[in-house]
């Protein structure tokens, strides 16, 4: 028996006066299900998300996803990066379909470091004043280095309504400068980056793939490690 978006009893020959009968043979209900990693709004290359296409296109094909995600299931998802706060406001007042988003928002990068998509080696970022990188003005990612600016840019995505933080602490393979080893962020800058998303009552997930990365966010207080594919035994053990 399902009773709103619950499902209030189980069992055979259930018997509820006023109850709508569906013939369920062939099919499984399950309650929703949760994704726990998704990019929503990620919808192609990022330097083709971010810099080429039109932002309302970009909108419409993350709401078409979140469509398609609902419809498999998934009435939770976890967006672990990406301006979602439009798409969320839309599916929370029911103009489009689609999961709860618990999202992050903008990620937080080094400069140079995962969450740095810039195209063009002639940058222009939060350090010219008057000259805002599109990935920083529309909510991809938030350039950091030093403590203040970490800081900052932590609080600057908990304004957007993020849900945790996330913070690239290693190099990737869709970012273009950084290699695929690469240590980023200080232990300084990490519990900075802790420090702000426990006061908030939330926590850090950090994209990290080796063990020095994950140890040093560990040791600065990180809640989640999300990919890991180089992990050790020994670094599995202490996470």
């Amino acid at each position: 028996m399902v009773d709103g978006n619950r499902i209030a009893a189980a069992g055979k020959d259930l018997e509820i006066d006023g109850a709508t009968v569906i013939d369920g043979s062939g099919y499984t209900l399950v309650p929703g299900l949760m994704d726990a990693r998704v990019h929503l709004t990620i919808i192609d290359r990022p330097e083709i998300a971010i810099f080429k296409n039109q932002w309302g296109f970009n909108g419409a094909v993350a709401a078409a996803m979140a469509e398609e995600m609902l419809m498999r299931g998934f009435t939770t998802v976890r967006d672990l990066g990406g301006p979602m706060s439009g798409l969320k406001k839309a599916i929370d007042e029911g103009i489009v379909p689609g999961p709860r988003i618990l999202g992050s928002g903008p990620v937080i990068s080094q400069t140079s470091g995962h969450g740095d998509f810039e195209i063009t080696d002639q940058y222009l970022g939060g350090a010219f004043p008057g000259a805002p990188s599109k990935q920083e003005l529309f909510g991809w990612s938030n350039l950091a280095d030093g403590v203040p600016e970490v800081t900052k840019a932590a609080r600057l995505a908990l304004r957007t309504g993020a849900s945790q933080i996330k913070v690239m602490v290693r190099g990737g393979v869709s970012s273009p400068y950084d290699p695929l080893d690469a240590s980023q962020y200080s232990l300084d800058e990490l519990r900075a980056i802790v420090a702000e998303a426990t006061n908030w009552g939330t926590y850090a997930s950090v994209h990290a793939f080796t063990d020095d990365a994950v140890n040093r966010a560990i040791d600065a207080g990180a809640k989640s490690v999300e990919h890991g594919p180089f992990l050790t035994e020994r670094t599995l053990q202490r996470m």
